[in-house]
């Protein structure tokens, strides 16, 4: 990979900062088994990682025959999820207060809807990040694959995509990122997956990036 001039960081929420993947999955296993008795297959765990909740219902509804619409079921689901994070803390990653403490703007791109980020940052006690702008499903009409959320963030952040460096774990992330233009890497420590071959570079920790990407920095900030 050429050497990029980062002067943004855009980093996926779920997988990325918050370990909330794995769990996505065991919930929304439990949602279908509870209430429709389907037992969701390994195979079905594709449509969750990495994408917002109405599209992940309206891929596995195209699956299963429901007596419900999607949209329907992630409003029943939606709100359990909620309720659970309130007795749940998150784990936050390693290595986040060194990368928030790097003097470049930075975003948060997620697929989650704006409340859901909420719930998950004060089950975690609200860690500092760092953060100058987040762009969330709430945000835009597209979401990951579509490189619409990235873009947003550049924009506002007042930074051209090729200077931006995307971190993040999930298959439609990382092609969101592609198209968009922008260099991406893969961060292994709370992903479900191993998507490292999609990505220019991998990780193991926030931690272990954080000095490649110092390194990096273009237009340092105070």
């Amino acid at each position: 990979m050429k050497r990029p001039l980062i002067n943004a960081l855009l980093l996926d929420f779920d997988g990325i900062v918050a370990e909330s993947e794995r769990e996505n999955g065991e919930l929304v296993r439990a949602f279908f088994r509870e209430r429709f008795g389907i037992e969701i297959t390994a195979d079905d765990e594709r449509y969750i990682y990495g994408f917002p909740w109405p599209e992940t219902f309206e891929a596995l509804f195209g699956r299963y025959s429901i007596a419900m619409s999607p949209a329907e079921a992630w409003k029943l689901f939606f709100p359990e999820k909620l309720a659970w994070l309130s007795g749940h803390p998150v784990r936050m990653a390693t290595g986040l207060p060194e990368l928030a403490g790097l003097p470049v703007a930075k975003a948060l791109v997620s697929g989650s809807h704006r409340k859901e980020i909420e719930a998950m940052l004060a089950s975690a006690g609200h860690p500092h990040l760092g953060i100058d702008v987040t762009i969330c499903r709430d945000d835009v009409s597209r979401s990951k694959p579509d490189p619409e959320g990235f873009l947003v963030a550049c924009s506002r952040l007042g930074v051209p995509p090729a200077e931006a460096f995307v971190l993040e774990d999930s298959r439609p992330g990382i092609a969101a990122a592609r198209a968009a233009g922008m260099p991406v890497a893969f961060v292994r420590e709370l992903s479900p997956e191993d998507n490292a071959g999609l990505a220019d570079v991998a990780f193991g920790t926030l931690a272990d990036a954080v000095p490649w990407i110092r390194e990096r920095l273009g237009r340092k900030r105070s």
